[in-house]
């Protein structure tokens, strides 16, 4: 049964689980994928975020060259990490 209020549709947990699993598994960007389910991109997210934890963000390992090396990460916002060195 369609649940709809104020004129949206309402969507059951299972439901959204569901719609997050089918992402996961579409390979389209999350505009395309929002655009044929009938969506909102800010749903999408936050149900990601719900169901797949804050997991949106991966780690990557960084191998430094030699002992004694520096690792500087340059955020957009300005700031400027330096490890080592």
């Amino acid at each position: 049964m369609e649940v709809t209020t104020g004129g949206k549709r309402v969507y059951s947990e299972a439901e959204r689980k569901e719609i997050v699993e089918r992402y996961k598994k579409s390979g389209v960007r999350a505009g395309e994928f929002c655009e044929r389910e009938k969506i909102s991109q800010s749903a999408l997210q936050s149900w990601k975020r719900k169901y797949l934890g804050a997991g949106a963000s991966k780690f990557i390992e960084l191998p430094l060259k030699e002992e004694g090396g520096k690792i500087e990460l340059k955020l957009p916002c300005g700031i400027v990490l330096t490890i080592g060195g």
